[in-house]
């Protein structure tokens, strides 16, 4: 994500998918998805991206995920909104994170909005 806002024009979009697992399973690293032989669905813990950016690049994007199948994140230099900026101190901290922590804090950590939220944003 970070090599791609390098080259994020103004009216570009990056979109993530599985941003907002629903169940800790869904939320394990590939290691572990991989032990369990690559069984049940899985989303990684990608959402820690998302808390990643709304911490150290909070001010020149606008990121939020759209509660719609697993979580799409959608990433912009529209500058619309000013989230609430997430104050953790440090990359080790954010990869410290559990699944228990997110479902605690999802909808804070990705400004999470409902799907219908994204006809709205980009005025369709």
């Amino acid at each position: 994500i970070l090599h791609a806002l390098q080259y994020l024009q103004n009216d570009g979009v990056i979109i993530v998918h599985d941003c907002s697992p629903k169940a800790i399973d869904n939320a394990c690293t590939f290691e572990q998805w991989k032990q369990r032989g690559f069984t049940g669905e899985w989303n990684g813990d990608v959402w820690k991206a998302i808390v990643y950016l709304k911490t150290f690049h909070n001010n020149e994007l606008d990121i939020f995920v759209a509660d719609t199948d697993y979580g799409l994140g959608i990433i912009t230099k529209k500058n619309k909104f000013h989230s609430s900026k997430l104050n953790f101190e440090n990359k080790t901290q954010i990869n410290n994170l559990t699944f228990s922590d997110l479902d605690n804090n999802r909808e804070i950590w990705l400004n999470l909005k409902p799907a219908e939220y994204l006809t709205q944003y980009f005025e369709l």
